[in-house]
C-alpha cells in the first residue's frame, strides 16, 4: 500500500488562478443581472445604478497596470492575495449594502481588488 504524496504548491497555482480569474467576468454578469432588484431594494436612480456597473469598471480599468507593476515589485502571490482579499471585501459589503452610495464604494473596492486578481494572476515570465 502506498502513501498518496501532499499535493504539491505548483499542482495548486493553476486551478486557484482560474478560480479567480473565472469569477471576477461571472460577477460582473451577476451584478448587471441585478440591477433592476437593487433599484427596487434601495430605491436607487438610473443615474445611481450607472454607477453600481461603472465604479467597478473604471476602477479596474484604472489600478490594472499599477497593480501589474506592483505585482512584479511586490511579487504576483502577493498581488493576487492581496487582490483577492480586497475583491471579497468589496463584495461582502456590496452584498449587505443598505444604500447606493455604500454599493458603489463597495464595487469600486470590488473593482480595484479584481484588477489586483488579474494583475496577479497573469503569466508574464
Amino acid at each position: 500500500m502506498s502513501i498518496p504524496r501532499p499535493v504539491s504548491r505548483a499542482a495548486l497555482t493553476l486551478p486557484v488562478v482560474l478560480f479567480g480569474c473565472l469569477v471576477l467576468p461571472m460577477a460582473m454578469t451577476g451584478t448587471s443581472l441585478a440591477l433592476p432588484e437593487i433599484s427596487r431594494d434601495l430605491d436607487a436612480s438610473g443615474a445611481a445604478l450607472q454607477w453600481v456597473v461603472t465604479g467597478y469598471i473604471l476602477a479596474a480599468s484604472s489600478v490594472m497596470l499599477v497593480a501589474g507593476s506592483l505585482g512584479d515589485l511586490f511579487g504576483r502571490r502577493r498581488m493576487y492575495a492581496t487582490g483577492a482579499a480586497l475583491y471579497t471585501a468589496g463584495t461582502l459589503t456590496a452584498a449587505t449594502a443598505d444604500d447606493v452610495l455604500l454599493l458603489d464604494v463597495a464595487r469600486t473596492l470590488a473593482g480595484v481588488g479584481g484588477a489586483a486578481v488579474m494583475a496577479g494572476g497573469s503569466a508574464g515570465d
